[in-house]
């Protein structure tokens, strides 16, 4: 199988290195060839992403899957999560969240329909777990 790795922070102070190298772990232990991979300094808000642009060129022809550590790594507007999501379920391409766990597409390359409640549950979790964190 062949992927590439998406990994972006917001601030130019920020790090994407340990998301790079926990995908690259992900995709030895999963047989997964990495061939290209994507990082950018920029906020999720941002339309305009050079790096992640080159990742929406790519094509089945390039990769199978596409790794990243979360959902909010593609954006940090949930109509676009969507688009893109599908966009690259048109091309046969999956996207793997690490953080979350889930896997757009199921093995057999149809859509996963149970992602977009998987990532809701996921964020009530998360968001649950910080309250509770905020008030010890």
């Amino acid at each position: 199988m062949r992927g590439a790795i998406y990994s972006r922070v917001s601030t130019e102070i920020q790090d994407y290195g340990k998301q790079t190298d926990e995908l690259k772990d992900y995709a030895a232990r999963n047989n997964i060839e990495v061939k290209y991979i994507f990082e950018e300094k920029v906020s999720g808000f941002k339309d305009d992403r050079t790096e992640f642009k080159k990742l929406e060129k790519l094509t089945k022809n390039d990769i199978d899957i596409i790794l990243v550590w979360e959902l909010s790594r593609l954006s940090r507007r949930s109509i676009f999560i969507q688009q893109t999501v599908k966009n690259f379920a048109n091309k046969g391409i999956c996207i793997f969240t690490k953080k979350e766990g889930l896997y757009t597409l199921n093995d057999d390359g149809t859509e996963n329909k149970n992602h977009w409640s998987n990532i809701n549950d996921s964020r009530a979790r998360n968001r649950d777990l910080e309250r509770t964190n905020n008030f010890q």
